[in-house]
């Protein structure tokens, strides 16, 4: 221990006796390891701790699925798998928007409506009140309400008081029985709910009646945790046993199975968008370090040079390789251990940046990271390697020599450790430009998919978003509200067109799905009679500049009570028909819908994403198909933003009850769709950046060396007649084949990184080679500027002082 003590005291006062190197080395260290273990956070708090203020590593999700696809469960389903299973804790839930009214102030929120069981389930102890029991599951109690610890704080100031207060929910009166544990938000990934009240209250805030009797209905998302011992494989047996034992009650569901999967490995939430991003960035980040590292293991190996004598001396004392070596990598430790505080310094500061890369939405997107012990861990295990990756190579070096050889000059063994120098550069110059090259074609990605045409004119398109059900309105009451809204909507001035939605393309709200009969057509076995609708108002085509290629667009005389129509999607009307063809055809929803006369037939339009196919599409006149929840679109020649205080006041003389959220741009709300490349695109430009500027460093300390050692070399050929220029021409010259030998090397590298991150590509592939010869350009300019400081001190050599010196 005291020789330790003794090893950590010398280490300590070796780096402050070089305070510009090891201020460089700390620095350099800080970014690295901060970069690492910002990342490393983000990878921490989305995907292995997706739900916070819970355990992640038992919870598991599960859903029914059919060979037609994933689906969520009925209520009588989820009490038959309750009530059946034996490895698993059921819960259910799903995720609703309310109008929370605090002292006649009325607030949007988002909640979940639950089982009874959800916080025991999820063991999510409220720290004040209690959650739900058994009495709250059944129908004609007192609603009843528990809150998040965070609308605790914002709304009633932490008081204590707040159990038993009664607050509005969607205009009926709840009473708060309890206050969610801090940082719990709920059971939906990504998002920040406040609200939880039983599934008895679920006709207060869900919209379409009591679902709870209603085997068909299917709505309610699972969630469950493990019991102590059992693993995911024995709990998917036995739910796949509940579900074949369900075909006796349920006829119908004799193809149907259960998927159950951890929550960390869910497809719900952002978990799709950001699981892959947070992946290449874990990589990118790893190759930023042994970039760091070959950086500082070629500042470490020139000033061993000046060390030998030391080194020598201690040898001859009788100082073994072995502690020699120790007590080197104690000094990079101490170098490590400052930097690792920086980078938690670092990382710190960063922790509310993942949020700023959250797409606009109506959602309560929170993706909030904070330092915790796992983080902490990382960063320690993180500064143990980096201390081995950067001063390992070094203190071999430097302590393989004899005293005799550590004594001569710094001539001895120049070769190997001039060759050792040279590799770790053009290690550097390859790995950089793998990561040049990864950020270039991220943004030629981004730039692909903003200048994409999706089908429809996104600009010069204000939206704004709006709910009836949780004011109370039904289907007749609300079509007479959304018709005096587009009425007042055409007195406002500036706005060229105007129309409804009840989805947006291209963001992150979705699509509604429902099983369609073709009058007259026989499906082909296993074929999908799925289909994606939406309810829009009058003239949504021509406000959204879609083409209309058959028909009529949907009208303002498609009211209730008038024949049921639609339009239909190009894709959808050339499977069913041919195009011409498809006007005036019929179909319905369901085996007991009404049927529904095709109108009209749409141009193909991008819904979900910019690279998904032409679907089967339905857009139903929302006058006589009503839902509570639309989206006004209006159009403008000018700037749409300028239109949000006119539209919020058109709605408020309508329905003052009913609050306008979620107002923004089309072309604002577009630009979700291209969420994952501008989030990579930032990334790699700032890590790409770093890599670039650390290779240019690497490659003016090899030459800058060069010039220190071959002093004398130059010095006699300056004095045989060699002119400036050569000189010059001789030091650019070692800078640009190291560099150039990097990036044939490189090649290889930056094919591979792109290749992983493929999926993050559109427009362009991995191999392209104008980003490729891009990238090679931009690290040949930044090493030339390089080379330029060392090249210029070599032309100022004065033969005769250069050879006095020697």
């Amino acid at each position: 221990m005291q020789t330790l003590f003794q090893d950590l005291q010398w280490a300590i006062k070796v780096v402050r006796a070089k305070p510009a190197s090891s201020a460089t080395v700390v620095l350099t260290l800080a970014l690295a390891i901060g970069a690492n273990s910002t990342i490393f956070s983000w990878i921490n708090r989305i995907l292995l701790n997706p739900l916070p203020g819970v355990d992640n590593s038992a919870l598991v999700e599960y859903e029914q699925s059919s060979p037609l696809g994933a689906f969520s469960l009925s209520y009588p389903d989820y009490l038959d798998y309750r009530k059946s299973a034996k490895t698993l804790l059921l819960a259910g839930r799903e995720s609703v928007a309310m109008n929370l009214s605090i002292n006649n102030e009325v607030e949007r929120v988002w909640g979940e409506v639950v089982s009874d069981n959800y916080f025991e389930v999820l063991r999510a102890t409220p720290v004040i009140g209690r959650g739900f029991g058994p009495d709250e599951a059944k129908a004609g109690v007192s609603p009843v309400v528990v809150i998040s610890h965070a609308l605790w704080a914002r709304k009633f100031a932490s008081d204590p008081s707040v159990i038993g207060r009664e607050v509005q929910l969607n205009g009926r009166t709840f009473t708060v029985i309890g206050v969610g544990p801090r940082g719990f938000a709920g059971s939906s990934v990504g998002l920040q709910l406040d609200m939880f009240v039983p599934m008895s209250m679920v006709e207060t805030v869900v919209a379409g009646g009591n679902r709870l009797e209603r085997r068909g209905s299917h709505w309610f998302k699972g969630i469950a945790t493990l019991q102590p011992g059992t693993t995911i494989a024995q709990a998917r047996n036995e739910m796949e046993m509940i579900s074949r034992g369900l075909v006796d009650l349920v006829p119908e569901y004799k193809d149907i199975k259960v998927n159950l999967r951890l929550v960390r490995d869910s497809d719900n939430g952002g978990l799709p968008f950001l699981r892959p991003v947070l992946m290449v960035m874990m990589t990118v980040v790893a190759l930023i370090l042994l970039i760091a590292c070959a950086n500082i293991a070629n500042l470490l190996l020139a000033a061993a040079t000046t060390r030998r004598r030391e080194i020598a001396i201690r040898l001859s004392m009788g100082a073994t390789r072995s502690r020699l070596i120790r007590q080197l990598l104690t000094e990079g430790l101490v170098l490590a251990l400052a930097g690792a505080v920086g980078g938690l310094v670092l990382t710190q500061m960063s922790a509310g940046l993942l949020n700023t890369f959250a797409p606009p939405s109506d959602l309560p997107i929170s993706m909030n990271v904070a330092l915790d012990l796992r983080v902490v861990v990382f960063t320690a295990a993180l500064t143990l390697t980096a201390t081995l990756l950067f001063a390992l190579i070094p203190a071999l070096r430097l302590s393989s020599a004899t005293s005799s050889e550590a004594m001569k000059d710094g001539s001895a063994g120049a070769g190997s450790r001039n060759r050792l120098r040279n590799g770790l550069v053009v290690l550097q110059v390859a790995l950089s430009l793998a990561l040049i090259v990864a950020a270039g074609l991220c943004m030629q990605s981004l730039n692909r998919i903003r200048s994409f045409n999706p089908g429809f004119n996104k600009d010069g398109v204000l939206l704004a978003s709006l709910d009836l059900f949780p004011a109370g309105y039904d289907a007749a009451t609300g079509t007479r509200v959304l018709s005096d809204i587009l009425d007042r909507l055409e007195t406002l001035p500036g706005v060229s067109a105007y129309t409804l939605s009840r989805h947006v393309p291209l963001g992150f709200t979705g699509l509604s799905y429902s099983t369609m009969e073709v009058e007259g057509y026989t499906p082909q076995p296993n074929e999908s009679p799925f289909v994606a609708l939406t309810n829009v108002g009058p003239d949504y085509l021509s406000v959204m500049n879609i083409p209309l290629i058959a028909g009529r667009d949907i009208a303002r005389s498609d009211q209730r009570g008038g024949p049921p129509v639609a339009v239909v999607s190009e894709a959808l009307a050339k499977h069913y028909w041919s195009v011409q063809d498809a006007v005036g055809r019929r179909f319905r929803n369901g085996p007991n819908g009404p049927w529904v006369t095709v109108v009209g037939v749409a141009r193909d339009m991008k819904w979900r994403e910019v690279k998904e196919d032409s679907r089967n599409f339905i857009y139903f006149p929302v006058l006589q198909a009503f839902h509570p929840s639309t989206v006004i679109h209006v159009r403008t020649t000018g700037d749409p933003a300028l239109l949000s205080a006119p539209v919020r006041d058109a709605v408020r003389r309508i329905a003052p009850e009913v609050p306008v959220f979620a107002v923004r741009t089309l072309a604002g709300h577009v630009g979700a769709s291209a969420f994952q490349q501008s989030m990579a695109s930032s990334l790699l430009a700032a890590f790409g950046a770093l890599a670039l500027t650390l290779a240019a460093l690497g490659v003016y300390g090899v030459l800058a060396f060069l010039v220190g050692q071959r002093t004398r070399e130059i010095g006699i050929r300056v004095a045989l007649g060699a002119k400036p220029r050569d000189v010059f021409r001789m030091v650019v010259g070692k800078g640009l084949l190291l560099t150039g030998t990097g990036i044939v090397i490189g090649i290889t590298a930056a094919y591979g990184l792109a290749s992983a991150m493929s999926g993050l590509l559109f427009g362009v592939t991995a191999s392209d080679p104008l980003t490729l010869a891009a990238g090679a350009s931009l690290l040949l300019i930044t090493a030339t500027a390089a080379c330029l400081i060392p090249a210029y001190r070599a032309m100022r050599v004065d033969p005769t002082t250069a050879l006095k010196c020697e």
